[in-house]
């Protein structure tokens, strides 16, 4: 685990883990979820706790084109290469 957040509000609380970059998102939740499982101390009228996967919050890469090409054009380019990226095995939509 690379980062911890805790929020209470209202009849509601949460818990954001942040994975460490080179973990196993697979064990990580397995982890979680049998850590959450092991709890038995809930309140009575608590419904069940969620565990789910957020997925990537943070940007991995930006990327800035420039060109003496239009607005339209500029746009279209960058476009092209950002699903050129997107196609690449392993680089999540």
């Amino acid at each position: 685990m690379d980062e911890q957040k805790c929020e209470a509000r209202d009849n509601l609380g949460t818990l954001t883990l942040d994975m460490q970059e080179s973990g196993d998102i697979k064990q990580f939740v397995d982890d979680v979820n049998a850590a959450v499982d092991a709890i038995t101390d809930f309140p009575s009228d608590a419904e069940d706790p969620v565990v789910k996967e957020l997925g990537r919050t943070e940007p991995v890469v930006s990327v800035a084109i420039s060109s003496d090409a239009t607005m339209v054009e500029l746009k279209a380019l960058a476009e092209y290469y950002r699903n050129k990226l997107l196609a690449l095995p392993g680089v999540p939509p």
